[in-house]
């Protein structure tokens, strides 16, 4: 939507740590605390924006957002797009390749030995 603010990736990043996300969605938005949590990484920007807002706003509610909820409940409309730029930017194909090289190099260690 025109005059919507746009997200700013560079920002996203400081605010997903100083924010504390990456206490449960990880560092890198890929491997989170518990199996539970959402791998976040590269996922849809205004899907993003609309769940942490959905969330922050009470609007959505199952098991996991109670915690939410408590971390979600400061952020202005601009930190959320911003943490929402910074994860959709990141290549969840990218870890998923590195997991897969680490996997090759683990079967070939076994086949060397």
């Amino acid at each position: 939507d025109e005059g919507e603010y746009q997200g700013n990736a560079k920002q996203g990043e400081q605010l997903y740590i100083k924010k504390v996300c990456h206490t449960c969605h990880g560092k890198d938005a890929l491997t989170p605390l518990l199996p539970g949590y959402p791998k976040l990484a590269g996922q849809d920007e205004k899907y993003l924006v609309r769940q942490i807002t959905e969330i922050r706003d009470g609007k959505r509610n199952n098991d996991m957002t109670g915690t939410m909820k408590s971390f979600t409940k400061g952020l202005t409309k601009e930190d959320i797009a911003d943490i929402a730029a910074w994860i959709a930017s990141i290549s969840a194909c990218v870890k998923q390749a590195d997991n897969e090289e680490d996997g090759n190099d683990a079967k070939k260690n076994q086949n060397q030995e």
